[in-house]
């Protein structure tokens, strides 16, 4: 029942003069994969099961002037697309890395597959309220951990935009981390994993924190880039002293926890107007 802290800060930078160009190939027609099941990412280096079914191609390349393609954003369009034929993974097979001579964004070329089971595959998995943790997410290891199970999690934001559109789209997201988390079999499994699925839930909640602050406090992109990580900090330091108040709470009384739940779950709604963790920000305030 313990949390591992993962609030850290991963900010990409992207000023696009042009969106970057999606195009996609199909060898088989699929239902489009819902945006709260999971998805995996294989690099080149990464063996596919055998079993996925092929469903299509997806490259990735640059539009004219387009500038600053970051990876990150340039597999976020691809797993898009991706999802909309039906596909729940993308095997890369081609990675073109910018060049100051040549094109300034990464292109990429992937196989777009859909596998009956991803759930071994998944190392991370965004919050959403229709995708509840269970006990097959935990994947750490558990010899010589202390504590029942332990949630691993994390806050990140990022920001890009087009010059041509004035404003940058500040993306937040509330990640839980297979890899770092563990869960021991007991027969109280049920309770434990409500407990966990809380700690997550606290995250979603400084998630939309963090949108709030940032939409209250930030004007422009120039506020955004001399506030941004100050504000990020501070939710971060709150999201901290709320999970570890949780804890304290069970530990000192298991019958509080129903309370405890009760409460986050309030908090979650009374932040649903931020559900969505994503704002623009203008290069520039009026």
């Amino acid at each position: 029942m313990k949390l591992i802290p993962f609030f850290t800060i991963i900010v990409c930078l992207s000023f696009l003069a042009c969106a970057p160009k999606a195009i996609v190939s199909l060898s088989s027609i699929q239902e489009p994969v819902k945006e709260y099941e999971g998805f995996v990412i294989f690099e080149m280096d990464e063996i596919i099961d055998s079993t996925a079914q092929e469903i299509g191609t997806i490259k990735i390349g640059d539009a004219l002037f387009t500038v600053n393609c970051n990876y990150e954003a340039v597999l976020l369009l691809a797993s898009s697309e991706a999802r909309k034929i039906g596909a729940n993974c993308l095997k890369i097979i081609e990675h073109k890395l910018p060049n100051p001579l040549g094109s300034t964004c990464h292109r990429i070329k992937a196989m777009a597959y859909r596998i009956a089971d991803i759930t071994p595959y998944e190392t991370e998995i965004a919050w959403h309220p229709e995708r509840k943790l269970k006990k097959a997410d935990f994947k750490g290891s558990i010899a010589n951990r202390p504590f029942q199970a332990a949630t691993a999690s994390s806050v990140s934001y990022m920001y890009q935009g087009r010059i041509i559109d004035g404003h940058v789209v500040v993306s937040i997201s509330s990640t839980f981390r297979c890899l770092d988390s563990y869960f021991k079999d007991s027969p109280y499994d049920k309770e434990t994993l409500a407990h966990e699925q809380g700690h997550f839930d606290i995250t979603e909640i400084h998630a939309r924190k963090l949108l709030k602050a940032f939409k209250d406090e930030i004007k422009d992109v120039k506020d955004l880039e001399s506030k941004g990580n100050t504000i990020y900090n501070r939710i971060g330091h709150d999201w901290q002293l709320m999970q570890d108040a949780y804890d304290s709470a069970v530990y000192g009384d298991p019958v509080s926890q129903i309370f405890w739940l009760e409460k986050i779950k309030q908090d979650l709604q009374a932040l649903n107007a931020f559900e969505k963790k994503e704002i623009n920000v203008p290069f520039n305030a009026k």
